[in-house]
């Protein structure tokens, strides 16, 4: 399912992207209050291991694989839903974390990236002492070298997309950055 194709032409597909601690959650919630129009895809791994689906448990191909099922059943019935979508990480965000992810599920890399128009990642916290007092999401973990590490394979998947963008700085700052991105690709 490419997004050049008849039924993606007519949906904004968008993706908040970035590694533990980068703000995530908070921007894509906050793009749904300025959007109310949107339809709100959540980050399918938090749901997966807040239902002890772990990866630990699962073993890190059925872990993803799962993921990108349950993504792939969520994005379509958001398709259903309406004309704007913003997902809390998108299916490159399995590449990113298994790289023989999308052979594994019979699609290609490009095939996975059209599926969006547009990409935002935020940058993960960039000081140590700081990202371990921000972390408020249970289902994570990650110190703050690996949420460097998954970072730096986030952007090595996603920076490829045609309409990629790389935020720094405050949530405050990703925020207006997100929105201001969002307007322009809405109303160029």
């Amino acid at each position: 399912m490419i997004a050049g194709d008849e039924e993606y032409r007519s949906t904004l597909c968008v993706v908040i992207t970035g590694g533990p601690c980068a703000g995530k959650t908070e921007v894509w919630k906050y793009l749904g209050r300025a959007f109310p129009q949107a339809v709100l895809v959540p980050e399918m791994a938090t749901e997966l291991i807040l239902s002890g689906q772990t990866q630990e448990l699962l073993g890190p191909e059925e872990f993803q694989m799962r993921i990108y099922q349950k993504q792939i059943q969520a994005e379509e019935k958001a398709r259903e839903q309406g004309t704007l979508i913003i997902c809390d990480r998108g299916l490159a965000d399995g590449v990113a974390y298994l790289h023989s992810l999308s052979c594994m599920a019979g699609s290609s890399h490009e095939e996975i990236l059209h599926r969006y128009n547009l990409i935002i990642q935020l940058e993960v916290i960039p000081d140590p002492d700081t990202y371990w007092r921000s972390q408020n999401n249970p289902a994570r973990s990650e110190d703050h070298d690996a949420a460097l590490r998954i970072e730096a394979s986030i952007r090595q998947v996603y920076s490829r997309h045609p309409c990629y963008h790389f935020l720094t700085g405050t949530i405050e700052e990703k925020k207006r950055e997100a929105l201001r991105i969002l307007i322009e690709c809405i109303d160029p």
